[in-house]
């Protein structure tokens, strides 16, 4: 670097030319800038990760916080939950269908449409059930009955006899039978048919199960195996690759060995004519007494990649499973010894993995190459298992013939979920025969009646942007420390993301919960906030009236409080060295920092184990000496609100809001808690008169209100389960409060502070010397404000409604003195599309008409359900939306849609703290479908719309809302949604409507 800057000295001290002096210069500007930034990077990084490991905040960092800092960092990838596993994999019941046999199902297939590849499609094809007396019943994807079939015998037969198995050959179209008459018969079934080819009798054993693999290319060799009662495994191998040894070669067709002509008679064959080569394309490959004499073979199964055969016995000890290798030129057997036997398996190929269950009720995991010891044993069945499956996520699925599915977790060696939902609807004391089809994830059992079972998390097709999490999202809140967006919602998870990148870095679940009938059920998460001093620590609460103070880096549960039992906490306040927590209990309740407190070990308070966090707050301290100290957790403040507090804020170190749900505005004094000024949003030029008493109240009268409180809350306390008796409040019932925010920067005549309150279709500016004003914030009927936030200069006021809009208003010359600031109109039409003049106005500026102050610079379509918080991050001027739809979406200031949190999609490129711009114009597909222009502003035309009738549109690819043309004048209904006002145009302007192949209108701009 100081060569560089000699370089650029000696450069501007001779007589070069000006432009090459110029360049150096910028060259060394640019560099210094570069160096600059990175140590302010790394400078970054390290008081970040130190600031992480200091969980105690005391400004230093012994051995085991670092080391345990090292342990989640080196594992943090591996221990952050996904979506899909935080979901139980089965979440519906099942549903049942009649199966159509009149004997309970013994096999389950599905029989693909093969293509020209010969590659199976595993999404068309027909399902097949088969019963012991022969019935075959043939079903479409969705399980609508299309035919039913019979398995005869070519010979005339006194007693019907019992078919064993079925195995379906889908590239000759061919259906394979094995009956106790020890013979194989093979059913054509193309064309819909179903007529008997070929058998194969004389066998000396009966054939009891049968699998088929079929060959990967069009030259490929297809191998049929067998396994029998006497415990003997036989392949039959046929395909155009096939050569064997001392026979002819012979031209085959397109069924080889399988091949026929219209009109020719059944065909028999003798085992043993077989074995000596009497169909030349057919190659028979024995393996006597693979299980121990008399032992009947329960399942077999080929695998290509292991080229090997496996098969297992179901009640010997010795040889229960056996892996054979079935080239000639190695000769090796793998023999698995389990107690009692196997009764069916799985294969993973990929992971040279095996899965066995059997009378013993244990689900067995096995390396394919070690046999000696299993390396898991799941236990926890009560019944024989009579199905195992291995499924995405490194999971196993097992059924017992107790009608009981569980789930296991191979990494982690747990039992992920238990399924009983399976009634005796589907039979009793019967056999189970158990299939699951991957590509439409359905598990299907079937006995005297058929039940389909889905499996995993069912895709939304009106929602391809996915959702966050599972229930409605409660809070988003920016950590400015750490750089990340923690959220909150009502199944009781919190997620930490990294908004620039749109992954999780973490996720909580089951931050709280009760105990009911003995199993923990998690509690919804209402509110939250993080410490204002060090943003280190992160406090919720919860439903049923509980506060948890989480280290939210490492996932420590530091302290537990509680405002009341089962009293919803609705809005938490950290400020320094207090929590404030609002609720159904109508009043404030107020508890100690964790700083103000002594760190001292407490075993006899409420805490998280392990912890030396003391539970006993700070205020508790003046009952020191009566018994008032072992039963408070906080002190409760002066109950001043008729009906549950809802909202709350705080302008520290001097004021704090309250607000309740029947309208009640009360301001308190954070020094000495005592209110000062009260209102009602129903009356706002009113003031209400504050009553004070002379005396404080005694212990015996605290502890009488406690349990009144208590027992009366559960009559009249909630909005939802009643309402209130006081007249006041039923005289502006029409009037609710929803939230409330301080406005600091507000510049107009008296010095104070201004808050801003949200009423159900107005807000309205109280400052400390009364009503100021007030102005509209929806644009329909019965919507209402849910919630709003400011920008920290105070520039904007984000405001979301019930109906899922999400508005940006201009506050900076609102209330403002004289002068007024400039108002650079221009500059915001550059940033905010919504200025921009239309055609016709929507209902967001047609709501507004009239009302000049304050600007509206942005409106449109978030979500389709309500909005529950809004979050601004002023680092890179994006907005993040909450809503009830599960959904966390991040937005531009403009209102450009960046993408959903949890999103498949690949996240957009976003440069860490910088201003997000240039972002591809897009709109969520849920929102696309039902949005109007005004929304569809921000995004260009759809790239492709499809008229599949004369005057309907579909539109395929949701980017954006049709663009009518301006030349074309009439009159159309305002605010239309965009498949409507194409319609309509083809109707009243008079020009052809669009034809099916041709594109259709375009969109309004």
């Amino acid at each position: 670097m100081l060569e560089q800057i000699c370089n650029c000295t000696s450069l501007r001290s001779t007589s070069t030319s000006d432009s090459l002096s110029r360049a150096c210069a910028i060259k060394f500007t640019r560099m210094c800038y570069r160096t600059s930034s990175a140590l302010q990077l790394r400078l970054y990084a390290q008081r970040n990760s130190f600031t992480k490991m200091d969980e105690k905040r005391n400004s230093a960092v012994d051995w085991d916080e670092f080391v345990s800092r090292m342990i989640i960092e080196l594992h943090g990838e591996d221990a952050v939950l996904t979506k899909e596993m935080r979901q139980p994999p089965i979440n519906h019941p099942p549903l049942f269908q009649s199966s159509g046999h009149r004997h309970p199902i013994t096999r389950i297939l599905f029989f693909p449409a093969v293509k020209q590849d010969k590659t199976p499609e595993s999404a068309d094809g027909r399902f097949v059930t088969l019963s012991k007396d022969g019935t075959i019943n043939f079903w479409s994807p969705s399980f609508e009955h299309e035919k039913t079939c019979y398995c005869k015998s070519n010979e005339k037969r006194v007693h019907p006899t019992w078919v064993t198995d079925m195995v379906c050959l889908p590239d000759i179209n061919m259906i394979g039978i094995s009956s106790t008459e020890r013979n194989l018969r093979f059913y054509d079934t193309m064309a819909m048919r179903f007529e008997l080819r070929i058998v194969i009798t004389s066998f000396e054993k009966a054939v009891t199960c049968m699998a088929y693999h079929m060959g990967s290319t069009s030259d490929g060799i297809s191998h049929i195996v067998t396994g029998d009662m006497g415990g003997h495994v036989r392949i039959f191998s046929f395909g155009k690759g096939l050569i064997i040894e001392g026979r002819a070669e012979v031209k085959a067709g397109a069924r080889g060995p399988f091949s026929f002509t219209a009109g020719d008679d059944v065909k028999v064959y003798h085992y043993k004519a077989i074995k000596k080569g009497i169909l030349p394309l057919l190659l028979v490959t024995e393996y006597l007494e693979s299980h121990p004499g008399g032992e009947w073979v329960k399942q077999v199964a080929f695998c290509p990649i292991l080229r090997s055969f496996i098969s297992c016995c179901g009640s010997s000890s010795e040889k229960s499973l056996v892996l054979r290798d079935v080239r000639t030129s190695i000769k090796v057997d793998y023999v698995f010894n389990v107690p009692h036997g196997v009764h069916c398996f799985a294969v993973n190929e990929a992971r040279f993995m095996l899965a066995t269950g059997g009378s013993d009720c244990a689900v067995r995991i096995w390396n394919a190459y070690v046999p000696n010891k299993a390396v898991i044993a799941f236990t926890g069945h009560h019944a024989a298992i009579c199905g195992v499956e291995f499924m995405e996520g490194y999971r196993i699925l097992s059924m017992s013939s107790d009608k009981c599915i569980k789930i296991w977790g191979i990494g982690d060696a747990s039992c992920i979920q238990t399924y009983n939902q399976l009634t005796s609807e589907i039979g009793e004391h019967t056999r189970l025969a158990v299939y699951f089809h991957h590509g439409f994830k359905k598990l299907i059992v079937g006995s005297s009646k058929i039940a389909f079972i889905p499996y995993g998390p069912q895709e939304d097709e009106s929602n391809k942007d996915g959702t966050t999490h599972f229930q409605s999202v409660t809070k988003a809140l920016y950590n400015t420390l750490f750089k990340c967006l923690v959220t909150v919602g009502n199944d009781s998870a919190i997620m930490i993301w990294d908004v620039w990148t749109g992954k999780c870095s973490s996720i909580l679940t089951e931050a709280h919960t009760r105990m009911e009938y003995g199993l923990q059920v998690p509690i919804e998460i209402t509110a939250a906030a993080f410490d204002p001093i060090s943003q280190q620590l992160l406090i919720t609460g919860a439903r049923d009236g509980t506060l948890k103070i989480w280290n939210f880096n490492s996932g420590l549960c530091i302290r537990h409080m509680s405002i009341e039992r089962n009293c919803e906490v609705t809005s938490v306040l950290w400020l320094q060295n207090r929590i404030l927590a609002v609720g159904w209990n109508r009043h404030i309740t107020e508890f100690a920092d964790l700083d103000s407190t002594e760190l001292v070990p407490d075993e006899n308070r409420r805490g998280s184990l392990g912890s030396t966090w003391p539970t006993i707050p700070r205020c508790a301290a003046k009952y020191a000496g009566s018994n008032l100290a072992e039963k408070f957790d906080g002190k409760q403040w002066e109950t001043r609100h008729s009906e549950d507090v809802v909202c709350a804020v705080a302008n520290p170190p001097q004021s704090l809001a309250t607000g309740s749900y029947n309208g009640e505005l009360i301001l308190w004094r954070l020094e000495t808690a005592q209110p000062y000024r009260q209102y009602h949003v129903g009356n706002p030029l009113d003031r209400v008169k504050l009553d004070f008493k002379k005396t404080r109240p005694t212990d015996n009268e605290i502890m009488d209100n406690l349990y009144t409180n208590e027992t009366s809350k559960s009559t009249a306390r909630s909005p939802r389960f009643g309402t209130t008796n006081s007249k006041k409040s039923s005289s502006h019932i029409s009037s609710r409060m929803t939230t409330m925010v301080w406005c600091h920067c507000i510049s107009h005549n008296p010095p104070q502070g201004q808050m801003k309150q949200e009423t159900d279709n107005q807000k309205e500016s109280i400052s400390d010397y009364g009503f100021l004003g007030s102005f509209l914030a929806i644009h329909s009927v019965g919507d209402y404000v849910v919630t709003m936030t400011t920008d920290q200069n105070n520039e904007y006021l984000f405001t979301g409604d019930s109906a899922g809009y999400l508005k940006v208003w201009l506050l900076k010359n609102y209330f403002a003195s004289n002068p007024q600031p400039k108002i650079v109109m221009p500059m915001y039409r550059l940033q905010f599309p919504f200025l921009l003049r239309d055609r016709w106005n929507g209902k967001a500026k047609r709501a507004i008409k009239g009302q000049d102050l304050p600007i509206l610079l942005s409106s449109h379509q978030a979500h389709l359900r309500a909005i529950t918080h809004i979050e601004y991050i002023s680092e890179g001027k994006i907005i993040v939306s909450c809503s009830s739809d599960c959904s966390v979406r991040v937005w531009t200031l403009g209102g450009r849609y960046i993408g959903t949190l949890g999103q498949n999609r690949p996240w957009p490129d976003l440069e860490h703290g910088k201003e997000v711009d240039n972002m591809p114009l897009r709109t969520p597909y849920d929102v696309a479908k039902v949005a109007s222009f005004t929304t569809m502003k921000l995004v260009p035309a759809y790239e492709h719309i499809h008229c599949p009738h004369p005057g309907k549109l579909e539109l395929t690819t949701p980017l954006s809302v049709v663009r009518i043309q301006k030349q074309r004048e009439m009159t159309l209904e305002q605010d239309m949604p965009a498949v409507q006002v194409s319609s309509k145009i083809n109707e009243n302007s008079g020009q052809k409507k669009p034809k099916k192949s041709s594109p259709c209108a375009r969109f309004i701009n």
